[in-house]
Parts: structure tokens; C-alpha cells; sequence
């Protein structure tokens, strides 16, 4: 199983997480920092946009996957993309917090001895010979085999 601090798209939910505990406790200075400066809808769309592509690669080589890539998306992009349109987006100090996240998650994974090509492509493998080792896909398909 690829362990879920490898891949990306799980700190961003991370951060929409955190993002929306800082506006309800905003009368704390890092939660209003928060609030005001990182909410994560560029992320999510950036990371939108990388999962279409990314799962249109894999179902070229696997079409029957295409289930639950789309409700991945759903549910890890488009969703969380929506509920955080409707509060304050800088640009620019919004992207500067997706850079920050990116670059320590960079380094999160030197520290692993990996790299995103690595990871990345390990998911690939495992979407497209149907071992399903990410979180997403083993819960999705947990989930399905008990109905």
C-alpha cells in the first residue's frame, strides 16, 4: 500500500481540512492567518487539472478503472473546489502558500527517499494493473466488494 503522506492530493485535502477549522476559529492569529492568506482552491484546481490528465494517461491502459478515477475526483477535487470558492482567494498569496506546501512536500519525500516520478508512477502501476495500493482506491474498492 502507498502510504497516504506520499501523495500530494492528500495534503491538499489536509489543508482544505485545516482551511475550514480556520474560519470557524478564527479568534486565533494562526487560524485568521490561515483564513486570510491560504485558502486552497488554486491547489485543488491545479490538482484538478493534473488528476484529469494524470487519469486519462491510466485509462488509456486501463479503462475499466475509469469508475472510480472520476469519483476520486469528485470527491478529492471537485467537491472541496466548491466549498472553498465561496471565501476570500488572493492569487498571489494563495499560490505562494501552494509553492511553500509543494516544496515541503518535496522535501517530505527526499526525507523518504523518494520522488514525485517515483510516487506517481507507482500509482500509475497500481491503478493500471488493478492492485489498487493507493488509500482511495483500496477504501473504494473495500467498499464495493461488501455490497
Amino acid at each position: 500500500m502507498i502510504p497516504i503522506s506520499l501523495i500530494f492530493s492528500d495534503w491538499i485535502l489536509l489543508w482544505v481540512f485545516l482551511y475550514f477549522v480556520s474560519i470557524y476559529t478564527r479568534k486565533y492569529h494562526i487560524s485568521n492567518w490561515i483564513y486570510q492568506n491560504s485558502n486552497p482552491f488554486i491547489a485543488l484546481i491545479f490538482g484538478f487539472v493534473f488528476n484529469l490528465c494524470f487519469f486519462s494517461y491510466v485509462l488509456i491502459y486501463n479503462y475499466s478503472s475509469q469508475f472510480f478515477s472520476l469519483l476520486a475526483i469528485l470527491l478529492l477535487k471537485i467537491i472541496p473546489s466548491y466549498c472553498v470558492s465561496f471565501y476570500p482567494i488572493h492569487f498571489y498569496k494563495n499560490m505562494l502558500s501552494f509553492f511553500i506546501l509543494f516544496l515541503i512536500y518535496i522535501f517530505y519525500l527526499y526525507t523518504q527517499n523518494t520522488n514525485v516520478y517515483k510516487v506517481y508512477l507507482e500509482i500509475a502501476n497500481s491503478i493500471i494493473e488493478n492492485k489498487n495500493n493507493t488509500p482511495f482506491f483500496h477504501m473504494m474498492e473495500k467498499i464495493i466488494s461488501r455490497v
